[in-house]
């Protein structure tokens, strides 16, 4: 028989809930059924007291668990949910000893707590009691009556171990006590006797002050225990309520058995009972290990040998156990952020390189926008293995898995489009569609193609500036029309739908910074060289003359156009005067910079605009009504100076980028609402997804475009690009794709769908008794090391050591690692095994 779980050998229902059918519980989850994509149930459930217990198998490690689902009824409110997550988490809490069934975590499937506890095969002490040829009872009176105290011994090591850590049971009964094919037995269920829909204990087995409602604490357990080891012996009793457990006993020494069915209870061992069944909690025996001891020297005098076994230690806590309990604990709302980091980052102290720690703990600061998703997968290659062996290719398995989930997060499994540019060495031109489905391109022989987004399709070519180079575009907000300069001073204004060129424009004199109105009706020119103070201004519909606008001093940055006639020019000293271009008059100044201001945005409507001087002597960025020239707010906190900026379309939120980092601003108050941090080179572009309110780009001198969710603050998405001045990525409208410059190309990532979170990693449960021979057999090689090493046979103590660290959970436990500092005084490196 396989058993998974305690189950109800008593009435524990609550009175409301529905009864059990006779054909058994109801199925919620067939055979095959997957869970959280990681488990398969593997057989049919079972009934127990608070619910159906299902047996399941880890997809990727092929192991087994207990999947424990409570009763919907039972937890129908939000409250008695929460209570039962608490009562289990007891549970989780307790660890690993080799007898108590673990509780690996609790994980909420279908909206709903599970408990995922180790899976014993074997069954439950009551199954072993039950039926026709009931297994605890085969063979001869002695090895039956051995066979029961090994039991009751090993009860009671598990429930001392749990009163140790201030756990108490309430619910001690043959059926939640689980016996392997081995003859291990684990007390399984804690705390779960305290969730809502339990009883106060199940009535054959619950003591006195159970019974009437009073306080509990660990004596209650030993009652409950002597009334299971009481029935054990008799095979039944004439007890129904376990207050009357203690009756029975006595009637059973006063008449010599007469009711019992099976073996006698040894004197020594009523007398136990009898002090267990005490009705005065004060007036039971001091503990479990009182208690142990006792039944020891009952076994040893019964079998006229020593008893078998050695009391167990509890394991100790790897770095499996606590990643796995912090991952239950975020699971289930359990605890903070801050707990549940604090886990993972002991179970890195335990293990610097542990995979699914390093995992965790970096994706959530991802997720939190303290690191990147680079900065996660760089920690995740340093825990790769650099020798080789069966275990280190498995690990090696694990950390690609994991570098894969993160890929996976991130979007970066989508394969680029890349569109070609005719060119040198020269880096593309381009400008995308508002509709985000196509973008216009630039090429060093004159032409100018459309394609589109998604797949790189050339759409349409337009004729351009052949035989020169194109060296800019733009595209109106509709998306109707674009203009084009290049290298022979032509500006050129196309009808995008037919190809047309609508109108052309040959400029002469020296050479200018030239700018174009977002609704590309407008163009301004600022010749540097002859006339700084002047900025000509043409409408692209055919007028020939340009409007001349004079400034105050040297003009030092490019035109802002605001509307149809309103145009912003900062001026040399910091001040940016408003003019009203088309009449030439000046409508008023912006001034509060203490130095030059070289760059300016604005929102769609032009209402809100935000300057920057970008000098180490005003490090400020500044928020302006145009309406009424006040400056509302100064945004301050760069260190050094700012090299980009970006408004909202709707003029609600700003970027700002310079010294490393990017930071986003609430214009509405000034107040600096979240900082981009990980850039590795100076912030020198921004850029909203107009489209999607939560989608910012930033690119960096020397780095990565890198693609933001300003809800989180996280980097999604980092893009190398090419190294080369100049370079700025742009995002689509929509935000669906990222558009990136290169030398004779431009390449389109894909930023749709995004990528939904990938599950956090738990760690393949170890079973309490693998994990305490495992914390032995370490100990041993370690003590042995020593020995070795001071008899001055330091080969043998280095085989030792390394036989040590090749244990599971035990590479870089803190008693290796300080035998390994001090075999390192008897020994020469030859090589690098591993750095953290």
């Amino acid at each position: 028989m396989t058993g998974y779980g305690g189950h109800d050998d008593g009435a524990t229902l609550d009175a409301t809930g529905p009864a059990p059918s006779p054909a058994g519980p109801p199925v919620e989850w067939p055979v095959g059924t997957r869970l959280l994509d990681t488990y398969e149930i593997t057989g049919e459930p079972r009934s127990g007291g608070m619910g159906v217990v299902y047996p399941a198998r880890h997809l990727d490690w092929g192991t087994a668990v207990a999947v424990k689902s409570p009763q919907r009824h039972l937890l129908s409110r939000p409250a008695d949910r929460e209570s039962f997550v608490q009562e289990a988490r007891t549970w989780v809490d307790l660890g690993l000893h080799p007898h108590i069934c673990a509780c690996h975590y609790v994980r909420t499937v279908d909206d709903f707590p599970r408990v995922f506890a180790e899976y014993v095969e074997g069954g439950s002490l009551d199954d072993r009691m039950r039926g026709e040829d009931p297994p605890l009872y085969r063979g001869e009176e002695p090895d039956v009556r051995a066979r029961i105290l090994d039991i009751a011994v090993q009860t009671a090591w598990g429930l001392e171990y749990a009163h140790a850590r201030g756990v108490v049971h309430r619910d001690v009964k043959p059926g939640n006590v689980l016996v392997g094919d081995d003859g291990q037995v684990r007390v399984t269920d804690f705390g779960l006797a305290q969730a809502p829909g339990a009883h106060r204990g199940t009535p054959r087995y619950r003591s006195p002050e159970q019974a009437a409602g009073r306080a509990t604490g660990p004596a209650t357990d030993l009652w409950s225990f002597a009334a299971a080891v009481l029935e054990m012996f008799t095979g039944g009793g004439p007890w129904l309520d376990g207050a009357a457990a203690a009756d029975a006993l006595a009637d059973y020494r006063a008449t010599g058995g007469r009711w019992a069915r099976l073996w006698p209870v040894p004197d020594r061992l009523a007398g136990l009972l009898a002090r267990c069944l005490a009705h005065a909690p004060e007036d039971r025996p001091a503990g479990m290990a009182e208690v142990a001891a006792e039944l020891t020297a009952v076994h040893e005098e019964l079998t006229g040998r020593r008893y078998p076994r050695q009391r167990p230690a509890a394991a100790r806590l790897r770095a499996d156990e606590l990643n796995n309990r912090a991952l239950s604990l975020r699971d289930l709302r359990r605890a903070g952020d801050a707990e549940v980091l604090r886990l993972l980052r002991r179970a890195l102290e335990v293990d610097p390189r542990h995979p699914e720690a390093s995992y965790n703990l970096g994706v959530l600061r991802w997720r939190a926008g303290e690191i990147t998703a680079d900065d996660v997968l760089r920690e995740l290659r340093s825990a790769l293995p650099g020798d080789t062996g069966r275990a280190s290719t498995e690990r090696h398995e694990r950390v690609r898995r994991l570098m894969a989930l993160v890929d996976a997060e991130r979007g970066a499994t989508a394969p680029a489009v890349t569109i070609p540019v005719v060119g040198t060495t020269r880096v593309a031109v381009m400008r995308a569609l508002p509709d985000g489905r196509h973008v216009l391109t630039g090429h060093d022989d004159g032409r100018l193609t459309l394609h589109e987004t998604a797949t790189g399709r050339l759409v349409r070519t337009l004729g351009g500036h052949a035989p020169h180079q194109v060296n800019a575009v733009h595209v109106s907000a509709d998306g109707r029309y674009a203009v084009s300069t290049g290298t022979d001073r032509a500006v050129r204004l196309w009808d995008l739908s037919s190809g047309a060129c609508l109108r052309g424009r040959k400029r002469r004199g020296p050479a200018a910074r030239v700018t174009v109105a977002p609704d590309i009706r407008v163009m301004a020119l600022h010749r540097l060289s002859d006339q700084p103070d002047r900025i000509r201004i043409w409408r692209l519909d055919g007028r020939r003359r340009p409007y001349v606008v004079r400034a105050a001093a040297e003009v030092t940055a490019g035109p802002l156009f605001l509307d149809e006639c309103t145009v912003l020019i900062a001026e040399s000293g910091g001040d940016v005067g408003v003019w009203d271009w088309p009449h030439g008059r000046r409508l008023g100044t912006l001034r509060g910079h203490s130095r030059s201001v070289v760059l300016m945005a604005a929102d769609r409507a032009g209402r809100r605009v935000i300057t920057a001087a970008a000098d180490d002597e005003d490090l400020t960025v500044r928020v302006w009504d145009v309406r009424t020239g006040r400056c509302t707010h100064r945004l301050e906190g760069h260190t050094a100076p700012v090299g980009a900026l970006a408004v909202a379309a709707d003029g609600r939120l700003a970027l700002t980028g310079g010294d490393h980092m990017a930071r986003l601003w609430d214009l509405d108050t000034g107040d600096c609402v979240r900082t981009l941090g990980g850039h590795t080179g100076i912030v020198d572009g921004a850029a909203f997804a107009d489209g999607s309110a939560d989608l910012a780009l930033t690119t960096e001198l020397g780095g990565p475009a890198r693609v933001w969710d300003l809800t989180t603050g996280r980097c999604l998405n980092a893009f190398e690009q090419d190294d080369v001045p100049g370079v700025w990525a742009e995002l689509t409208a929509d935000g669906r794709y990222l558009l990136q410059p290169g030398r004779r190309k431009v390449v389109v990532h894909s930023l749709w769908p995004r990528p939904g979170a990938v599950a956090l990693q738990v760690c393949r449960p170890r079973s309490a008794l693998d994990a305490s021979a495992g914390d032995a057999r370490g100990t041993e090689l370690v003590a042995r090391a020593a020995r070795e090493q001071e008899r001055g046979n330091t080969a043998a103590a280095l085989a030792l050591l390394r036989e040590a660290r090749s244990l599971p959970g035990h590479e870089r436990s803190p008693e290796l690692m300080a035998a390994w500092r001090r075999m390192a005084r008897d020994t020469r490196p030859t090589g690098l095994r591993a750095a953290w």
